[in-house]
Order: C-alpha cells, then sequence, then structure tokens
C-alpha cells in the first residue's frame, strides 16, 4: 500500500510530492527504492519558476542529500535507483550543481560510489551522472575509472564521447583540459582494442562524438597519429561487424583536408584494400552490408575532400585485379533501397568531384555510377532466351 502510495505522489502536485517523499525516506528499504524514483521524476520536470520560490530550493536541497545518502546505504536496488534518481536531477538544466548549495557534496559521493561500490548496477548508474555534470569533474572521474570492469567500462566510455562532443573552445584552451582530452582519447583508443566487444563498439562510436566537435582536430592534437593508426587497424582487422562500421563512422568525421594531415592516404588505402576484401558473395547479417556501405561513404567523403597532390597515391592503390571487385561493391550500394538522401548527396557529390577530374579517376567514377537498367528490348531478349 505504502509503495503505490509512493508511486501516486510522482502524479501529485510538485509541492506535496516532495514533501511526502522527503517525510518517508528514512523508512523502510523496500518503500525506500520507490520513494528515491519518485524525488527524481519530481526534480526532473521542475520548472524554473516553480524553483524561483524560496521553499522549493530548500526541498531541492533536501532532496538531493536524501538522494545522496541513499547512494550509499541500504540495499543495492535503493542504491542504484537514487543513482538513476540523480541521472534523471541532472538532466534539468533548472538544476544546476554549480549554483545549488549541493554541488560539492554530489560529486564527492558519486566519486566515491565509481570507485569503491562493489555493485556494478549502482557504479553504471554513477557513471552515467557523469556525462550531465560538469565537464573537469566528468572527465576527471571517467578517467579514474576507465581501467574498471567492462560493464562499467562500456559506459565510462559514453561518457567520455559526450563529455569531448560539446566541449567548447574557451574551456579546451585552458591547460589542464588539452590535458584531459589527450587523455581520454588515450583511453579510447585503447577500448577501441581490448575487453569485450560492447565496450570497443562504445568506444569507436564515443570517437564519433569526439571528433564531430570542431574544437578537437586530429591535426591539433598530439593523438593524431593513434588515433588514425588503430582505427585503420580496426576497420582492417577487428572481426566484429559492429566495431568496424563505428570506427569507418569516426574516420568520416574529419571536416577538412587538413584533418587527415599526412595520412589521408592510408585511409584511403584502408577503405580499397577493405572492399576488396569484403567481395560480392552471400551476406551473412544487415551487418556486412552496413560496413560496406559505410567504407563507400567514407571513399567518397575523401573524393570529396582530395586535393591535386593527393592523385598520383590515390591511384596506386587501384590495383588492376581488384577493380571489377571494387566497381562491383560500390554499384551495388549505389543503387540500395536503404541509403538515405544526405547518403545519396554525398555520392552524387563524389562523383560530380570525379568528372571534374577525369580522366584520372575514371574508374572511380565508374565505380560510383550505378548500372543502366535493362531497357523493355533487354528484358523481351533474355526472355526470349529464358524461354527456348
Amino acid at each position: 500500500v505504502r509503495i503505490n502510495a509512493t508511486l501516486e505522489a510522482v502524479v501529485s502536485t510538485q509541492s506535496t510530492g516532495l514533501d511526502v517523499s522527503l517525510k518517508t525516506a528514512a523508512s523502510n528499504d523496500k518503500v525506500k527504492s520507490n520513494i528515491v524514483r519518485a524525488l527524481g521524476n519530481l526534480l526532473r520536470f521542475m520548472k524554473q519558476s516553480t524553483h524561483d520560490k524560496a521553499h522549493f530550493r530548500e526541498y531541492v536541497a533536501r532532496s538531493v542529500d536524501c538522494l545522496l545518502r541513499a547512494c550509499t546505504s541500504g540495499m543495492m536496488k535503493t542504491r542504484w535507483n537514487a543513482c538513476y534518481a540523480l541521472v534523471n536531477t541532472l538532466q534539468n538544466p533548472v538544476l544546476s550543481p554549480a549554483q545549488g548549495t549541493w554541488g560539492d557534496d554530489l560529486f564527492t559521493t558519486l566519486t566515491s560510489v565509481i570507485l569503491h561500490c562493489k555493485n556494478y548496477k549502482v557504479r553504471i548508474n554513477a557513471t552515467l551522472e557523469a556525462v550531465v555534470s560538469t565537464q573537469s569533474t566528468g572527465l576527471d572521474v571517467s578517467l579514474k575509472t576507465a581501467a574498471s570492469n567492462d560493464k562499467v567500462k562500456s559506459n565510462i566510455v559514453r561518457a567520455l564521447g559526450n563529455l569531448l562532443r560539446f566541449m567548447k573552445q574557451s574551456t579546451h584552451d585552458k591547460a589542464h583540459f588539452r590535458e584531459y582530452v589527450a587523455r581520454s582519447v588515450d583511453c579510447l583508443l585503447r577500448a577501441c582494442t581490448s575487453g569485450m566487444m560492447k565496450t570497443r563498439w562504445n568506444a569507436c562510436y564515443a570517437l564519433v562524438n569526439t571528433l564531430q566537435n570542431p574544437v578537437l582536430s586530429p591535426a591539433q592534437g598530439t593523438w593524431g597519429d593513434d588515433l588514425f593508426t588503430t582505427l585503420t587497424s580496426v576497420i582492417l582487422h577487428c572481426k566484429n561487424y559492429k566495431v568496424r562500421i563505428n570506427a569507418t563512422l569516426a574516420l568520416a568525421q574529419c571536416a577538412t583536408r587538413a584533418c587527415y594531415g599526412g595520412h589521408y592516404v592510408t585511409v584511403w588505402k584502408t577503405v580499397l584494400v577493405t572492399l576488396c576484401e569484403e567481395g560480392g558473395g552471400p551476406t551473412m547479417s544487415g551487418y556486412t552490408e552496413r560496413l560496406r556501405l559505410q567504407l563507400v561513404l567514407l571513399m567518397c567523403h575523401l573524393l570529396v575532400l582530395h586535393v591535386d597532390s593527393d592523385l598520383p597515391d590515390m591511384m596506386r592503390y587501384l590495383p588492376h585485379q581488384h577493380q571489377n571487385a571494387l566497381i562491383s561493391q560500390c554499384s551495388s550500394v549505389s543503387t540500395s533501397d536503404s541509403i538515405s538522401s544526405p547518403e545519396q548527396d554525398l555520392i552524387s557529390h563524389a562523383r560530380a568531384k570525379c568528372q571534374m577530374r577525369a580522366p584520372a579517376l575514371d574508374l572511380i567514377l565508374n565505380m560510383l555510377t550505378p548500372p543502366p537498367l535493362p531497357s523493355d528490348t533487354d528484358a523481351f531478349a533474355t526472355s526470349d532466351i529464358a524461354n527456348k
């Protein structure tokens, strides 16, 4: 009865809901695990106009204090519910740790939970909070726990990717944040090649997020060489298709030719070699087709960015014995029903760039040009031959 009554507090007015929740928070653990869920939902949807009232600011401080105490005591279900309630709380932009009286206690408790709690569900939920907390604390906590259990680590790398994606220039210009970036990318690169596969593809996708931030250019960081070396190796040698797809996607995030630096031709060669090795045989799953599509899109992205001085090296990696395989692979992608409009636009852009550079890129133009549809006459002729 008390559990159901607690859930009703979530849909009641916030003042009453918070008051009821706080009064019963020291109750039995089974009730308490639902109390903290109620608090998290109430705090997540609190509006600025509500928060500005003095007694509500007091409620927020008491609620966060209640959740922090629940993170470190009682049964494990209560602890992970309390951690997830803090995830909900920190997703509300109205409730900033920097502006509340509870910020210091929040980060002290979370770092302690992530580093020392023996229950992985609790640590995972505490890690997710690092994604929506301030960047300095989030990066520091994430890096300290990156060598942890794989189940925690797969969430740590997601946190790192999100934190790096939204880093601003003013933040990056601070010396200790440049060090954080280098350490974070190094952590992600190591996670791409070790541990369980979920950790690896999360790490590769975290690098996608990282490279989407124009502030973080591989050409300007000390980590650029390791980034391209690791991702090309993953594409060539990893046996898991999801990991290879995300690694390919990461390499396509460099927005300018300068971002690739001296690794442009290496990435180009990796794409062509992998496409040739994939072959045109039957696929075991949709992941094979998706990898082929991502490789072709990366090739098109490189074509759009190339300069005249790249052409000799680009043509050197188009061996005659693989030309038919490449044409088959790229043509099948160009005519695929699963390709989106932006992806088709990229292929068209690359095709237009090849036409401008003809005849040097005539072979690649043929690769990216869909085969013509058979005419009605050809169809009738084929039917007559089949009948005979």
